[in-house]
């Protein structure tokens, strides 16, 4: 059996702190100093903070769908309701017309 194995080695942890960076500009709200200790923080776990960023991305799109979802279903009941409220009231004037009696040749 083979395997691929990748190593970046200097160059990936370059990369990782360089996005860490770019992802700590992107959301502090602080201006950018190496002295701050949140931002080493920052570029040490800015996957995890991308990925609560996503779950809540997720959670709000789908309790919008789930809002969207049973609206429509109301609105499909209000719908259904409303026709048969007129079939019933049709079928009522339909009963209270006096018949014409039949026609004779």
């Amino acid at each position: 059996m083979s395997s691929i194995t990748v190593r970046f080695g200097s160059t990936g942890l370059a990369i990782w702190l360089g996005i860490g960076v770019l992802y700590h500009l992107i959301t502090s709200d602080i201006p950018f100093a190496w002295s701050d200790p949140w931002l080493y923080v920052t570029m040490a776990l800015w996957p995890f903070m991308l990925m609560g960023w996503i779950i809540v991305a997720f959670v709000i799109i789908s309790i919008i769908w789930l809002v969207c979802t049973l609206y429509g279903e109301e609105v499909k009941k209000r719908q259904k309701a409303r026709k048969v409220a007129n079939l019933h009231r049709e079928s009522e004037e339909r009963r209270r017309r006096p018949t014409a009696p039949p026609k004779r040749p």
